[in-house]
């Protein structure tokens, strides 16, 4: 099956504006099509438009509302996620079926805009009240999201009480708005670990949702820290069940309570139990608080008291800890270190070339003793090696560089190969095989080049790998998916396609986000980790004049975000490849023209848009790489 025909060659628009940005262009929970206004015109009825910013106290329905009013009412009222308000609009005899709605763990599907559609009658004299909903995705288990996108039909089942109009078929899920969900319910991270016996400690952090408490409610941090605890506490489960947890089984939360720049923890006796590590489970203690309140100090108790020491490794627990103190410090998983004289990678004319990363800078040869043309040069996480691919004719090679520059090419290893992706460890180099066999995920360790087959499991819908990218902590990665049979011939230059999230483990790749993480935003290219739960990729949708855009996400699929508003600043046609640096601070991307192509660097906190290189006549500066992909 032959693959998209690449795109012919697109013009820079007028590079009109280097300005500051004054924020993101936001973008609600899901896909980017999230409206301002929830539509409720209905077709017997004209009720006022809903305006979703607005979430008003929502009271009963009125005398001689219509069925569409009703339906209409009963979809806000489940907006507000209290059940005691959507029963007002159920019908006595259906009410039992909310009571499932009230657990914690239900799922909630989550829409941005709703429209009710032309009432009728069932053969069976049932009178429905169709809502067409445009699709976000829902929360699980109260913890997990799961992306979706397109239009749903929910047909709400009418009859009356006495006189009045109710809802008689609320079904098993809870309906919500967007932006009401967000208002809910905010996105965490609790510190679970990926190797209990690893003799370097290290963390894996998982993204989960908790109550965000109401707006004008003080202890609201404190309420969606002690959820987070509790989901802590709970241990892995469900798509994270593959990890681990130092912290004993049966360990409760006795308490939490923020004041003076300080959180304490007090938990169960449980904690203290003298069998394995005391320094993971004071970590995963420490980061899941942390990383909601970055600023204050943490300590622990056990049963309202310090612990002078935890675990079989006697691990110092009194104390009060902060994001700098090691060695909880260095627990948290990075791409790379930032690192003094960190300079950006880049092909020009098939040929390595560095740069600083600073406006004004000249572009130096990366000399190097190996086949040209060359790509997507990557540097390992310490920073000592770097891996790149190189061209002969459909056939390409993997080649590694050592500290002093010495090239080394895996010999075992040919095909079209994916952007090289390194291990947290620096100790291996993960890239997508693809030839007339079929496709293949390939490991190739960096002390002899011996290559090995990771084993995964099929992806949905029949799709294939084509590029992948490990996480910072080993534990998962981010996978381009396309159709089968692609030929070297029709293989894209940058290859795109779906995103996936998969589980990774020592057996190789042992499952994949059951749905795309990216759905409605277009062709995925070029996914990067920015910190252990954000990615960010380019993606095109298929309007030939789409310039494709840049975003960033959750790794869950939660909250996908432009990273410039074109209608703002106009950097042109940007390329496939992308690059951040090892701070997460700053995106370095190419900008194409007839003439060539640039690299420029975008400040992520002030959008900050500036030249990296200038145009060369004939030059295409192409594969940026800041840090480990």
């Amino acid at each position: 099956m032959a693959s998209r025909p690449p795109r012919p060659p697109r013009l820079l628009r007028p590079l009109a504006i280097l300005a500051v940005l004054a924020g993101l262009a936001a973008c609600t929970a899901g896909v980017p099509e999230t409206g301002h206004v929830v539509s409720v015109s209905s077709v017997t009825s004209s009720p006022p438009p809903v305006d979703p910013q607005s979430l008003r106290e929502l009271g009963g329905p009125s005398i001689g509302q219509s069925e569409t009013d009703v339906a209409v009412g009963f979809m806000n009222a489940m907006s507000s996620g209290e059940v005691s308000k959507i029963s007002r609009w159920v019908h006595p005899d259906a009410r039992p079926q909310l009571d499932r709605w009230a657990v914690k763990t239900a799922t909630i599907k989550v829409y941005s805009v709703f429209e009710p559609l032309q009432e009728y009658f069932t053969q069976d004299n049932k009178l429905i009240v169709p809502i067409r909903l445009k699709v976000v995705g829902e929360l699980r288990g109260g913890r997990d999201w799961y992306p979706a996108a397109g239009d749903q039909l929910l047909n709400l089942e009418l009859a009356k009480d006495g006189s009045e109009p109710r809802i008689y078929n609320p079904g098993r899920f809870m309906w919500m708005r967007d932006l009401s969900f967000s208002r809910r319910h905010t996105s965490a991270e609790i510190a679970l670990v990926p190797d209990l016996n690893d003799p370097t400690p290290q963390l894996a952090p998982v993204p989960v949702f908790v109550p965000n408490g109401a707006e004008d409610d003080p202890e609201a941090s404190d309420t969606r820290i002690k959820a987070a605890l509790e989901l802590l506490l709970d241990g892995p489960q469900d798509r994270y069940a593959h990890l681990a947890t130092a912290i004993p089984p049966g360990t409760r939360l006795r308490g939490f309570r923020h004041a003076n720049d300080l959180a304490t923890v007090n938990l169960t006796r449980r904690f203290a139990d003298p069998g394995g590590s005391g320094q993971l489970r004071v970590a995963q203690v420490f980061w899941t608080v942390s990383r909601l309140l970055p600023t204050a100090a943490v300590r622990i108790l056990v049963e309202g008291r310090p612990v002078r020491t935890l675990g079989v490794d006697q691990f110092p627990a009194a104390h009060h800890w902060r994001q700098r103190d090691e060695p909880l410090a260095g627990m948290w998983p990075q791409r790379s270190p930032v690192r003094d004289g960190d300079s950006v990678l880049f092909v020009r004319r098939g040929e390595i070339f560095s740069i600083v990363p600073e406006p004004g800078q000249s572009p130096k040869p990366f000399e190097l003793n190996a086949r040209s043309p060359k790509s997507v040069p990557t540097r390992s996480p310490d920073g000592r090696w770097m891996a790149f691919v190189a061209e002969s004719g459909n056939e390409q090679s993997l080649w590694l560089v050592d500290p002093d520059h010495d090239a080394f090419r895996a010999e075992e290893l040919s095909g079209r190969l994916s952007a090289p992706t390194w291990s947290p460890d620096s100790k291996r180099v993960y890239v997508v095989s693809r030839d007339e066999t079929g496709t293949r995920i390939v490991e190739v360790a960096r002390s002899n080049l011996v290559v090995r087959p990771v084993r995964f499991t099929p992806l949905p819908a029949g799709l294939e790998p084509v590029s992948i990218t490990v996480s910072p902590d080993g534990t998962s990665v981010l996978a381009v998916a396309d159709r089968p049979g692609l030929g070297a011939q029709d293989a894209e230059p940058v290859p795109g396609g779906r995103l996936y999230l998969g589980r990774l483990g020592p057996d190789g790749i042992s499952g994949w986000s059951p749905r795309q993480l990216a759905p409605g935003l277009g062709r995925v290219f070029s996914p990067i980790w920015v910190d252990p739960v954000t990615i960010a990729f380019v993606a095109e949708t298929d309007n030939r004049d789409d310039m494709g855009k840049l975003w960033t996400m959750k790794s869950d699929g939660w909250d996908p975000t432009p990273v410039l508003n074109e209608t703002e600043v106009a950097i042109g046609d940007i390329g496939n490849r992308l690059a951040v640096d090892p701070a997460g601070r700053s995106f370095i991307i190419s900008a194409r023209s007839a003439n060539g192509a640039t690299l420029w660097m975008i400040n992520r906190q002030d959008k900050g848009v500036t030249y990296l290189t200038f145009p060369t006549p004939n030059a295409f500066d192409s594969d940026p790489s800041f840090a480990s992909r």
